[in-house]
């Protein structure tokens, strides 16, 4: 546990954010499906997905092959990537990889925490990627949070 939170710590605090990790009941084990909150969750619900829709698409229609993978590979994997080593990852934590849906599968939680933002947009988490980073727009951290909320399917 203490290595998680640490390694969590680590993370925010590579990328600039000065906010300490937030308390939370959780015993930082991925593993189980259990790691320690990094911020506010969007609280995004499936019927939240399905009522938004962003191109003429339901959010809840959204999966790791016709979304999360171009996602992850634009904003994410240049730091947290399997082949991404050493200085290269910027201070991300060698097991944050984004580059399969069982690595996000893993931080799931932790993502909507740093990226996410609900279809309502009254909750919209920006800490990653970090400010000197390019970032995607609102409409690509909505369909995020409802790819998650949704059960990121394949």
């Amino acid at each position: 546990m203490t290595r998680r939170v640490l390694t969590a710590a680590l993370l925010l605090a590579a990328c600039g954010d000065p906010r300490p990790l937030q308390p939370g009941s959780s015993t930082g084990n991925p593993d189980a499906g259990d790691v320690p909150d990094v911020g506010p969750s969007t609280h995004t619900t499936t019927a939240e997905c399905a009522a938004a829709h962003i191109g003429g698409v339901a959010l809840d229609t959204l999966t790791y092959s016709n979304f999360g993978q171009a996602f992850f590979s634009s904003w994410c994997t240049r730091c947290h990537g399997t082949t991404v080593s050493g200085p290269d990852r910027h201070g991300a934590p060698s097991d944050h990889n984004f580059d399969s849906l069982a690595g996000v599968q893993v931080w799931a939680k932790q993502i909507d925490q740093m990226a996410g933002m609900n279809p309502t947009g009254s909750v919209r988490n920006s800490q990653m990627p970090p400010l000197n980073e390019p970032a995607p727009g609102d409409d690509d951290r909505q369909r995020l949070a409802c790819f998650i909320a949704t059960g990121l399917a394949p």
